[in-house]
């Protein structure tokens, strides 16, 4: 809607759409963390298993955030090429995470959430987990490629 239209510019502005992206973001992530907390022990994985996981998960999420604040800008990956045209005709970054995939973020940012799962030896946080990434992968296949279709055509 905020490409074709800007819809959003005209009902928000960037800056609120900002502040409400960056909220909805931490209010996935303490969910998770307090649904991990009461839950924890549920899944029975043994202690090396746990601490393997989140050594195996750990680097992919935290490359990819630090990848983002390096390269990319955490108001470009919330969307900021939909409302501001210079931020728009900036070329794809292909510098760290991102030279390994164009959708870094949603392949091993939501990583995150199954390292909670593992960390905290949560069933319900695993449950959590799936359905997040899943659901990233629905909304990066319905809405997110199309805009970067959209934006940058010669590079998807």
């Amino acid at each position: 809607m905020e490409l074709r239209s800007s819809a959003v510019s005209k009902s928000l502005g960037f800056q609120t759409y900002f502040v409400i992206f960056i909220l909805l973001l931490f209010a996935r992530l303490i969910t998770a963390l307090l649904l991990a907390w009461p839950d924890s022990g549920s899944l029975n994985l043994p202690t090396w298993l746990r601490v393997a996981g989140v050594l195996i998960l750990s680097p992919a999420w935290i490359y990819t955030a630090y990848s983002v604040r390096k390269y990319f800008g955490f108001k470009r990956a919330a969307g900021a090429d939909h409302f501001h045209l210079p931020i728009r005709e900036m070329p794809l970054v292909r510098k760290g995470i991102f030279r390994f995939s164009g959708n870094a973020m949603y392949a091993f940012g939501f990583l995150l959430f199954w390292t909670i799962a593992i960390g905290f030896d949560s069933a319900g946080a695993l449950v959590v987990a799936a359905f997040s990434h899943a659901y990233i992968w629905v909304h990066y296949h319905a809405t997110e490629k199309p805009d970067l279709r959209f934006l940058y055509s010669e590079s998807i």
